[in-house]
């Protein structure tokens, strides 16, 4: 399986005052530097600030703020993990609701084990009545430590299986985010990857194109 890194995030949701993240802001107190790449990215209607260094990205929006990786060093993962942390100790009065770590990984030529997850009951009777199932979803909400793994398996149209990892927790403090936060992202990837590799057999390779 492929690592998708741009599914590779902190996902930090609550009230976040756009006003306050400006660029001259973010660059200084985020990323402790002069200057950044900036983009503009446009996700349907709307327009959202892409701030680029080194290999790490930062997405703020209204109502969550990404912070994601452009590879798969656990250094890149402690430098989101900082950052991110940075930006909690900065706004401790912000209004956050939940807190959600992820990777996403592809996996191109599922094996057989692999794809008996889609072997739901309806399947043959579907097939049986004319049609095809083009893409199907399995989601597992399993307990993990002190928060819930949403695992989300999807059959995607070309044959290939997409697996998402979304280690939540919802949270009401700054505080209890930065705490809930510091050492996760390297103890959850090998966490994540460990799982796979014990459930489905599945072992990691270099990046899927994106």
């Amino acid at each position: 399986m492929k690592p998708l890194l741009s599914n590779w995030t902190i996902v930090l949701a609550g009230r976040w005052n756009m006003e306050i993240l400006n660029p001259e802001w973010v660059t200084n107190s985020i990323f402790g530097r002069e200057k950044v790449d900036i983009d503009l990215v446009l996700q349907g209607m709307q327009a959202n600030i892409r701030y680029r260094f080194d290999n790490l990205v930062f997405v703020p929006r209204p109502h969550n703020v990404v912070f994601s990786v452009n590879d798969t060093k656990d250094s890149s993962l402690l430098a989101i993990e900082e950052a991110a942390g940075r930006l909690l100790e900065a706004l401790p009065v912000t209004p956050i609701t939940a807190l959600g770590i992820n990777f996403t990984y592809i996996e191109e030529n599922p094996t057989t084990e692999l794809l008996t997850v889609f072997n739901i009951d309806d399947a043959s009777r579907i097939a049986d009545y004319g049609m095809k199932i083009r893409s199907a979803r399995v989601r597992r909400e399993l307990d993990f430590e002190d928060r819930q793994l949403n695992m989300m398996v999807s059959q995607i149209e070309d044959g290939s299986v997409r697996i998402a990892l979304n280690y939540h927790l919802a949270v009401d403090e700054t505080q209890v985010a930065l705490s809930a936060l510091a050492g996760r992202l390297v103890h959850y990837r090998q966490h994540g990857e460990a799982f796979l590799s014990a459930i489905y057999g599945l072992e990691i390779e270099g990046p899927a194109d994106e």
